[in-house]
Protein backbone atom coordinates (compact mmCIF):
# COMPACT_ATOMS: atom_id res chain seq x y z
CA UNK A 1 0.00 0.00 0.00
CA UNK A 2 3.05 2.42 0.53
CA UNK A 3 3.88 2.00 -2.72
CA UNK A 4 1.02 2.55 -4.07
CA UNK A 5 0.99 6.34 -2.51
CA UNK A 6 4.32 7.34 -3.16
CA UNK A 7 3.21 6.72 -6.90
CA UNK A 8 0.27 8.24 -6.30
CA UNK A 9 2.01 11.42 -4.45
CA UNK A 10 4.48 11.42 -7.11
CA UNK A 11 1.99 11.67 -9.80
CA UNK A 12 0.18 14.64 -7.90
CA UNK A 13 3.66 16.66 -7.50
CA UNK A 14 4.13 16.15 -11.32
CA UNK A 15 0.38 17.10 -12.16
CA UNK A 16 0.38 19.73 -10.00
CA UNK A 17 3.91 21.41 -11.07
CA UNK A 18 2.72 21.58 -14.58
CA UNK A 19 -0.47 23.27 -13.44
CA UNK A 20 -0.20 27.33 -13.50
CA UNK A 21 -4.08 28.75 -13.59
CA UNK A 22 -8.00 27.96 -13.76
CA UNK A 23 -10.60 30.15 -15.21
CA UNK A 24 -14.52 29.26 -14.01
CA UNK A 25 -17.06 29.84 -16.06
CA UNK A 26 -20.83 29.16 -15.10
CA UNK A 27 -20.63 25.49 -16.99
CA UNK A 28 -17.39 24.42 -17.18
CA UNK A 29 -14.13 25.31 -15.52
CA UNK A 30 -10.68 25.36 -17.81
CA UNK A 31 -7.40 24.71 -16.40
CA UNK A 32 -3.85 25.90 -18.09
CA UNK A 33 -0.91 23.90 -17.83
CA UNK A 34 2.33 24.59 -18.88
CA UNK A 35 3.09 24.28 -22.77
CA UNK A 36 -0.43 25.84 -23.71
CA UNK A 37 -2.14 22.38 -22.28
CA UNK A 38 -5.82 23.83 -21.87
CA UNK A 39 -8.33 21.11 -19.95
CA UNK A 40 -11.72 21.84 -20.02
CA UNK A 41 -14.40 20.00 -17.90
CA UNK A 42 -18.16 20.70 -18.11
CA UNK A 43 -19.87 20.27 -14.95
CA UNK A 44 -22.24 17.82 -14.31
CA UNK A 45 -25.50 17.94 -15.16
CA UNK A 46 -24.76 20.89 -17.42
CA UNK A 47 -26.03 21.62 -21.54
CA UNK A 48 -23.80 23.65 -22.95
CA UNK A 49 -25.25 25.94 -25.53
CA UNK A 50 -23.80 28.60 -28.26
CA UNK A 51 -23.46 31.11 -25.43
CA UNK A 52 -21.98 29.12 -23.25
CA UNK A 53 -19.63 27.69 -26.35
CA UNK A 54 -19.04 31.81 -26.55
CA UNK A 55 -17.65 32.08 -22.84
CA UNK A 56 -15.52 29.32 -23.09
CA UNK A 57 -13.59 29.99 -25.93
CA UNK A 58 -12.86 33.51 -24.91
CA UNK A 59 -11.95 32.11 -21.42
CA UNK A 60 -9.30 29.82 -23.54
CA UNK A 61 -7.88 32.65 -25.19
CA UNK A 62 -6.98 34.75 -22.49
CA UNK A 63 -5.47 32.27 -21.02
CA UNK A 64 -3.24 31.13 -23.59
CA UNK A 65 -3.06 34.20 -25.70
CA UNK A 66 -5.23 35.38 -28.93
CA UNK A 67 -3.28 33.72 -31.34
CA UNK A 68 -1.03 31.36 -29.15
CA UNK A 69 -1.17 27.49 -30.09
CA UNK A 70 -2.93 24.96 -27.62
CA UNK A 71 -3.46 21.72 -26.95
CA UNK A 72 -7.03 20.99 -25.40
CA UNK A 73 -8.57 18.12 -23.50
CA UNK A 74 -12.31 18.08 -22.88
CA UNK A 75 -13.70 16.25 -20.00
CA UNK A 76 -17.29 15.92 -19.91
CA UNK A 77 -18.97 16.06 -16.63
CA UNK A 78 -21.35 13.42 -15.84
CA UNK A 79 -25.12 13.90 -17.27
CA UNK A 80 -23.38 17.24 -19.68
CA UNK A 81 -23.87 17.85 -23.15
CA UNK A 82 -23.99 19.85 -25.96
CA UNK A 83 -26.18 21.55 -28.31
CA UNK A 84 -25.96 20.79 -32.20
CA UNK A 85 -25.50 24.87 -32.61
CA UNK A 86 -23.16 25.01 -30.29
CA UNK A 87 -21.17 21.79 -31.33
CA UNK A 88 -20.78 23.76 -34.58
CA UNK A 89 -19.71 26.76 -33.80
CA UNK A 90 -17.14 25.19 -31.78
CA UNK A 91 -15.50 23.49 -34.57
CA UNK A 92 -15.22 26.21 -36.86
CA UNK A 93 -11.91 26.77 -38.03
CA UNK A 94 -11.91 30.40 -37.06
CA UNK A 95 -12.18 29.16 -33.29
CA UNK A 96 -9.68 25.94 -33.76
CA UNK A 97 -6.99 27.96 -35.87
CA UNK A 98 -4.37 27.36 -33.15
CA UNK A 99 -5.51 24.42 -32.35
CA UNK A 100 -2.59 21.58 -32.39
CA UNK A 101 -4.87 18.63 -30.85
CA UNK A 102 -7.61 17.63 -29.33
CA UNK A 103 -8.49 14.51 -26.78
CA UNK A 104 -12.26 14.07 -25.49
CA UNK A 105 -12.45 11.81 -22.38
CA UNK A 106 -15.93 9.58 -23.00
CA UNK A 107 -17.46 8.09 -19.89
CA UNK A 108 -20.49 7.52 -21.90
CA UNK A 109 -21.63 6.35 -24.72
CA UNK A 110 -23.55 9.19 -25.71
CA UNK A 111 -20.41 11.34 -25.01
CA UNK A 112 -18.70 8.90 -27.67
CA UNK A 113 -21.38 9.24 -30.14
CA UNK A 114 -20.88 13.35 -29.72
CA UNK A 115 -17.17 13.49 -29.73
CA UNK A 116 -17.46 11.25 -33.24
CA UNK A 117 -19.28 14.59 -34.90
Amino acid sequence: MKGKQSLKNIFLRLYMSNYLKEVKTPKATLYLYKRNLVKVVTHAHQVLELEDIKIIQESRRKLVGENSDYVALSIQGEGASITKEAREFASQKAEVNNRLALAIVVTSLAHRIIGNF
